[in-house]
């Protein structure tokens, strides 16, 4: 059972989220130890360092300790102790138009969705040696606690050896036995949605093989936005690091930031006019699970031969804006053999809303984004945001470029990877002379890079099998 750190009661209802009647009423449950660390993650930083993040209920002196013996740790450092507050989440939602549920303009964050998260720690583990497997474990400035141990293998040096990684988008959490789940089939409300777990139940099987993608020895975890679906609803972030804990415990994280994490309006997102995607998250729970090393929203990271770049969709990216001038610049000086690209949002697409769909990726892509990465050699382009895989042919200005003399591609690929949990999304029903591959079924990335070669395959949420694959290659 999860620690929620609060005392609790479990009710059991009958009659659905549309008429529920309490049935029963557990008595109080006190836990033991509100200072549990729960929700352990990794974060990668750069080559050599990475943070750990956890929560407790409010632990004062939170230490990380590491070693490269198990049960002997030789390292350690006090993390940072900080408060998400509700004042700091954005609240109901002024907008021009009347949505056809009033409650749609009540910001769940700061209402109904409000959950004390606890307190948010995270620690820096430093001089990580590529290759050494690193056994970690948090506790408090008495020691560490011993079953919070853990462990990872530290990816390798920029520009050496190969590196496995995986990737997901717009995953969210669910219970396996399906017990967040109400299968009336009415039309529910956003709420109810959130409260229900949506039509997220995919992303259990998800969850479930991505582990085994770790535990077989993907060395890092990319997620490209929707993170979770918690949608101003906090329990459903406290659920879903529970469930990712095998994953993200063990293989570094990575992550873009996504419509269900920054939208709402008034805030600072790109899209804030209308849309009110997030709960009333605006961001703000985002940027304070998730550490990242350039800006509070996007971030370039060296592992191994590629150049990983996380970008914000939900951030400008015109011509004039902070993060274009900051690709600009990070592309030009990357050196290593293989640059990908992840955001959440996709640019190219085959969508059964073909018209507007395009459109937004075009936008995306004219105020000078796709002349970077045209120009610097951007090989992969990864994305989510429409549930469904999509792989296109090397494409540059809407046409598909062929393959130099020497087999490599001469423009970048792009995949849309938005099907690791969330209800699949529909394509277009005219032929597409870009996209070569779409296929409408749940899934994820696993994906392998050397100097020569970067393959992915897109793995099956239900039994891990394949349903499609590519290789770009590069002669030395």
């Amino acid at each position: 059972m999860l620690n929620w750190r609060m005392p609790q009661r479990v009710a059991l209802y009958t009659g659905g989220l549309a008429a529920p009647v309490l049935l029963a009423l557990s008595e109080t449950i006190q836990w033991t130890d509100a200072n549990e660390p729960t929700g352990i993650h990794l974060g990668l930083l750069s080559s050599s360092s990475m943070f750990v993040g956890w929560t407790t209920l409010n632990e004062q002196q939170p230490f990380l300790y590491w070693g490269v013996t198990y049960g002997a740790y030789t390292n350690s450092a006090m993390g940072s102790a900080s408060r998400l507050l509700r004042s700091s989440l954005c609240h109901d939602a002024e907008v021009s138009w009347t949505p056809s549920r009033p409650n749609e303009l009540t910001s769940n964050a700061t209402h109904m969705g409000w959950l004390d998260p606890g307190t948010q720690h995270q620690a820096i583990m430093t001089h990580l040696q590529a290759g050494q497997r690193i056994f970690y474990a948090i506790g408090n400035a008495g020691g560490p606690f011993n079953a919070s141990q853990r462990s990872f293998v530290v990816p390798p040096r920029p520009e050496n050896g190969s590196l496995r990684f995986i990737v997901a988008a717009d995953l969210g959490v669910a219970e396996v036995d399906g017990s967040n789940w109400d299968d009336t089939g009415c039309v529910a409300s956003p709420v109810e949605l959130s409260m229900r777990g949506w039509d997220n139940r995919p992303a259990a099987n998800t969850t479930i093989q991505m582990t085994k993608a770790v535990s077989s020895g993907a060395l890092l975890t990319i997620i490209n936005g929707d993170i979770s679906y918690a949608r101003g609803f906090a329990a459903i972030w406290e659920s879903f690091f529970d469930a990712m804990e095998p994953v993200f415990a063990a293989a570094p994280m990575i992550v873009a930031t996504g419509n269900h994490e920054a939208n709402w309006p008034g805030s600072s997102s790109a899209w804030n006019t209308s849309s009110l995607d997030s709960g009333g998250e605006c961001n703000v729970v985002f940027r304070h699970r998730f550490l990242q090393p350039d800006s509070p929203s996007w971030a370039s990271y060296d592992v191994g031969p590629v150049h990983f770049v996380q970008l914000s969709t939900e951030d400008d990216l015109s011509l004039e804006s902070a993060q274009l001038a900051w690709l600009a610049t990070d592309l030009a000086r990357a050196t290593a053999r293989w640059k990908v690209v992840s955001a959440h949002r996709f640019f190219y697409v085959s969508s059964s809303n073909q018209e507007s769909d395009a459109a937004a990726g075009r936008a995306l892509l004219d105020g000078g984004l796709e002349q970077l990465l045209t120009e610097h050699g951007v090989d992969l382009v990864l994305t989510g945001h429409h549930h469904s895989y999509q792989r296109s042919c090397p494409i540059a200005f809407g046409r598909c470029i062929p393959l130099r003399l020497d087999g490599s591609a001469a423009a970048p690929v792009y995949v849309v990877g938005g099907h690791a949990g969330a209800g699949l999304s529909g394509f277009s029903s005219e032929p597409s002379s870009i996209i070569e591959v779409a296929i409408r079924e749940h899934g994820f990335l696993a994906c392998e890079a050397n100097a020569t070669e970067l393959s992915c395959a897109s793995l099956r949420s239900s039994d891990g099998s394949e349903m499609d694959s590519f290789v770009l290659r590069k002669p030395l």
